[in-house]
C-alpha cells in the first residue's frame, strides 16, 4: 500500500510538473507580458511552447503586440508629417499675408493713379468740348482770330490728351515687358 501511495505521489508529481510546464508557465509568461504591455513596453514577447489554446493565445498576443508597434510607429510618423506640414502652412500663410498687403498697396496706388489720370484726362477734354461748343453755337459771330484761337486750343488740348494716353499705354507696355529700350547717345549740350 505504501508503495502504491509512493507511486501514486510520483505519478501525481510528474503530472503536476507536466501541467505546470504546459499550462501554468505559459500562462505566467503571458501574464508577465501583459503587465509589461500595460506599462507601455511594446517590445515584450511571449514564448510559444504549445499549439493548444494557451499557445494560440500567446500567438494572438504576439500578433497584437506587433500591430501595436506598427500603429505606434505610424502615429509617430504621422505626427512628424503633421508638424512639418503645419510649419509649411505657417510659412505659406506668412507669404500670403505679405502678398495680400502688397496687393492692397498696389490697389491703393492704382486707385490714386486712376483718380489722377481721370482728372488729367478731363481737363483737356473739357477744354476741347468747351471750345467746340462755343464754335458750334457762335460760329458765325466769331472773328477769324477767335476761330483760330479756339481751333488752336482744340488742337493743342487734343495733342496733350493723345500724349497722356500714349504715355499711359507705354507705361502698361513697360510693365508687361513689351517695350524694348534701345539706349542711344545724345549730346547733352544740344538740349
Amino acid at each position: 500500500v505504501v508503495a502504491s501511495i509512493g507511486v501514486l505521489v510520483l505519478v501525481a508529481c510528474v503530472v503536476m510538473g507536466a501541467v505546470t510546464k504546459k499550462i501554468i508557465r505559459p500562462l505566467q509568461d503571458l501574464s508577465r507580458a501583459t503587465q509589461e504591455l500595460s506599462t507601455g513596453n511594446l517590445n515584450t514577447h511571449v514564448k510559444i511552447v504549445t499549439e493548444d489554446e494557451v499557445g494560440q493565445l500567446a500567438k494572438s498576443f504576439n500578433a497584437m503586440i506587433k500591430r501595436l508597434r506598427e500603429t505606434t510607429v505610424s502615429k509617430n510618423s504621422l505626427e512628424a508629417i503633421v508638424e512639418q506640414k503645419t510649419r509649411a502652412l505657417k510659412e505659406a500663410n506668412g507669404t500670403l499675408l505679405e502678398a495680400n498687403l502688397s496687393l492692397k498697396n498696389l490697389q491703393e496706388l492704382e486707385s490714386k493713379f486712376v483718380s489722377m489720370a481721370s482728372h488729367e484726362l478731363r481737363t483737356p477734354l473739357t477744354s476741347i468740348s468747351g471750345f467746340a461748343a462755343m464754335m458750334q453755337k457762335y460760329g458765325e459771330r466769331l472773328t477769324d482770330e477767335q476761330r483760330e484761337k479756339y481751333l488752336g486750343a482744340i488742337v493743342s488740348e487734343s495733342a496733350r490728351l493723345t500724349r497722356m494716353i500714349n504715355d499711359t499705354l507705354d507705361l502698361k507696355k513697360i510693365q508687361h515687358g513689351k517695350i524694348e529700350l534701345i539706349p542711344t547717345l545724345i549730346d547733352v549740350k544740344s538740349l
